[in-house]
């Protein structure tokens, strides 16, 4: 399809909207985060590196995340301005059918979705040495990060630890039991442990634990003890433990939910590994779903901003939070149905997109309805 006249003038509108509500967003975003963290930028040893590097992995996160709004709001503010103008009902008048008339605005809705899906999966996992970097120094600022949940490995192992620093690719407080069927064979404490990775460079590598014991298991699974009833342990020795699992530092990192930086491929791949990580399965269906909830959004909210008697621009932005709250609302509780294990992971991640794109090709049908209507009114 060749785009005409019409075409060029209402993308023309819609790009105009776009470029100021993303200058308007990511501007008060950029004035709010860098007066709060004023103090560190000042700290830092190179204050303007430190302010390129902080802005190059957050701008990039903040418009992933609030594409699917900036898009809407665009969007509804244009078709209201053509309706405001009286531009709209002419177009229609012309033989154009409503969604004829709105299809610059769709296309131009995928060709920002397909942006934010590079930005997720090709941008982001590019940046993951300045994340390192920046979490590195939350760190040193007393911002350990929280516990991740406990991981079972393939061998019959679960391995616990208090905090985990992505970072450095190290954890503080971790604790290894290993059962074989139902019997407990292996429990190892370890005040720190650290990746160690080989010298191939093809990312395998071995976790190394420092400062703690092992403690002997008989062959029923109990703790072994001495004459006095201690428990018998084995210090680990200066030069550290190898722990002998396959759990993988990227796993515990997303057992924490620090996977900005990981490509869905990546989420799916430890996702089948670890089957207990049920928040990662979860994850990885939404971040499929996301970059199209701008277009779902379109779905639902055009056909109510293209109505012939929609020209109030305060009425366009009541409008837009309404839609857009309603579907991360509707978004947000089945997720949380799906962590709790009520519901499937699949269901969890593309319930809200394909239930409002329902609503929304209702709608579109309603508004075709109405639009011929209000040609026929004015002829």
């Amino acid at each position: 399809m060749i785009p005409g006249i019409l075409d060029r003038y209402i993308l023309k509108s819609f790009a105009i909207a776009y470029g100021i509500w993303v200058s308007t967003v990511l501007g008060f975003y950029l004035i709010v985060d860098a007066f709060n963290h004023l103090g560190s930028f000042s700290e830092a040893e190179h204050p303007v590196s430190a302010v390129l590097r902080y802005y190059a992995y957050h701008l990039p996160l903040i418009f992933q995340r609030l594409a699917p709004f900036i898009l809407l709001l665009a969007a509804i503010f244009a078709v209201t301005w053509l309706n405001r103008q009286n531009e709209l009902v002419p177009m229609l008048s012309s033989g154009r059918s409503s969604a004829r008339v709105l299809a610059p605005i769709f296309a131009a809705a995928i060709a920002i979705t397909l942006g934010c899906v590079a930005i997720q999966e090709v941008l982001m996992p590019s940046l993951r040495g300045i994340a390192d970097d920046l979490t590195s120094r939350s760190r040193r600022r007393g911002k350990a990060e929280d516990a991740p949940g406990p991981i079972n490995d393939g061998a019959g192992g679960t391995l616990r630890v208090l905090h985990y620093h992505v970072g450095e690719q190290s954890f503080d407080g971790g604790h290894y039991s290993r059962r074989v069927d139902g019997v407990t064979v292996e429990e190892i404490y370890a005040a720190r442990g650290r990746w160690i990775e080989d010298e191939g460079g093809d990312g395998a590598g071995r976790w190394l634990l420092e400062a703690g014991f092992s403690v002997p298991v008989d062959g029923v699974g109990e703790l072994e003890a001495d004459a006095q009833g201690r428990l018998a342990v084995i210090p680990i020795p200066d030069e550290g433990l190898v722990l002998e699992t396959d759990i993988r530092p990227e796993e515990l990192a997303f057992a924490l939910g620090d996977a900005v930086t990981a490509s869905t491929a990546e989420i799916w791949a430890v996702a089948s590994r670890r089957p207990g990580l049920r928040h990662l399965r979860l994850l990885a269906h939404a971040r499929v779903a996301y970059p199209l909830s701008g277009i779902v959004l379109l779905l639902v909210g055009l056909p109510f901003a293209a109505r012939p008697d929609t020209r109030d621009v305060y009425q366009a932005v009541l409008l837009c939070l309404v839609v857009s709250g309603s579907y991360f609302f509707c978004d947000f509780v089945f997720q949380d149905l799906a962590l709790q294990g009520r519901i499937s992971e699949r269901l969890g991640g593309w319930f809200a997109p394909i239930a409002f794109a329902m609503i929304g090709l209702l709608g579109g049908v309603e508004l075709g309805f109405r639009s011929r209507r209000a040609v026929a009114t004015s002829v």
